[in-house]
């Protein structure tokens, strides 16, 4: 069996996509996986890491998975990163089908998006949301002030 060369792999390849049926607004939405440097932007700003401590970014996860695999027909995206907050608007049962379909076509298991949340072995447990107003690492001391995330 002969193996891919260099050119054959870094040539783009299609990626696959999906069409589903969005069961709130009742129309059909075209997803496709995401690339190599989408799954890690998505990851990246999933998780905020400081030391051994690492934390997760849930606002707005699935919006912002939902941005970057939401395609025109041509394979051009239908959002901009900009429109994740907008995106997060929609109906929760919406969102839920692009998100799974997006992340399974991406191969990403429901374990990877748990993951983004554990600890780091051998580290101490960082699991938290973040809020708006996080304290400074440069002063631990203030982290446990009266300072609280905005009530949704």
């Amino acid at each position: 069996m002969a193996r891919l060369t260099r050119e054959a792999l870094l040539q783009r390849g299609a990626l696959p996509r999906k069409t589903v049926k969005l069961p709130v607004m009742g129309e059909e939405v075209l997803v496709q996986g995401l690339t190599g440097a989408q799954r890690d932007q998505f990851e990246g700003d999933s998780v905020v890491q400081r030391g051994k401590h690492r934390s997760t970014n849930f606002a707005n996860m699935r919006a912002r998975l939902v941005v970057l695999g939401v395609i025109h027909d041509d394979g051009q995206r239908v959002f901009t990163d900009s429109d994740a907050a907008a995106v997060g608007n929609l109906p929760a049962a919406d969102i839920d089908v692009m998100f799974d379909a997006i992340r399974e076509l991406s191969g990403m298991s429901s374990e990877d998006v748990e993951e983004l949340g554990k600890p780091l072995p051998g580290g101490q447990p960082g699991f938290s949301p973040i809020a708006s107003s996080e304290t400074s690492a440069a002063s631990p001391s203030t982290s446990s002030s009266s300072e609280s995330a905005p009530a949704n």
